[in-house]
């Protein structure tokens, strides 16, 4: 793996976590699949 895809794998799972939050905060179902 390179440095590149490691980045893009982090930046993923921040993004989905960061969205996951987000659904537990307010109500949106369509982000939490």
């Amino acid at each position: 793996m390179n440095i590149k895809t490691v980045y893009h794998l982090t930046i993923y799972l921040y993004t989905r976590t960061k969205v996951r939050r987000l659904c537990i905060v307010k109500f949106s179902i369509f982000f939490c699949k």
